[in-house]
């Protein structure tokens, strides 16, 4: 039987290979999610390879919650929100353009502010998003390698 050290040694090396970044950039604590970016297909496709290569049993990674621990697939979804921010943007768009052909060009000053405003909320938004994803480390990959099951529950440690 393999030692815990040796199986960790072996477990940095497969993330390595299945995600491209050198074995030194991984420890036990970097995060798949947020230090390795994997997200939707790619951590699908990784933790399949991950279970494959480390005999892990499949099943006991239904307690898994995929978006609590890789957020939100990266991609382009039709949201409320999203669909109320999309009209408000076109909204103020129309309403600079008429403006413009009002009172002239010179109403397209606050255009750069308008930009920066929303950049900002966006940004907060994400970094609200990414706080809520709890993070799966290499450690956590370890324990279940060396118990051929996952052992995180839902959050729980």
């Amino acid at each position: 039987m393999s030692s815990p050290d040796s199986l960790a040694d072996r477990v940095r090396a497969f993330v390595a290979r299945e995600t491209g970044n050198p074995i030194e950039n991984i420890g036990l604590e970097t995060t798949l999610a947020g230090d390795l970016g994997l997200a939707g297909v790619d951590a699908d496709q990784f933790l399949e390879a991950y279970m494959k290569e480390f005999a892990v049993a499949p099943e006991s990674f239904a307690i898994l919650d995929f978006d609590k621990h890789f957020g939100e697939a990266p991609a382009i979804r039709a949201t409320p929100a999203g669909c109320v921010f999309v009209i408000l943007f076109l909204f103020i768009v129309m309403i600079i353009g008429w403006l413009a052909e009002t009172y002239g060009p010179w109403v397209f000053l606050p255009v750069p502010l308008v930009v920066v405003i929303l950049i900002v909320l966006c940004r907060r938004r994400l970094r609200a998003a990414k706080n809520a994803v709890d993070e799966i480390r290499i450690r956590d990959l370890v324990d279940a390698a060396q118990a051929k099951k996952w052992l995180r529950g839902d959050g729980v440690r």
